[in-house]
């Protein structure tokens, strides 16, 4: 199962790629939209584990 800091870093890759300036800027747009999301996840992911952790 993929970690949190996982997540961040592909996260981080995608950020990564949204920023070459040869890309169109919908293609900019989808990548930063992916990056955000892969961040999103992780905070989704660290909420589940507290989750966990709390009820067993």
């Amino acid at each position: 199962m993929p970690t949190a800091e996982q997540f961040r870093v592909y996260a981080a890759n995608y950020k990564i790629l949204a920023a070459d300036p040869t890309n169109s800027a919908r293609r900019t747009t989808v990548l930063t939209n992916i990056s955000r999301s892969w961040t999103a996840l992780a905070s989704q992911y660290e909420n589940l584990a507290v989750i966990v952790k709390d009820e067993g």
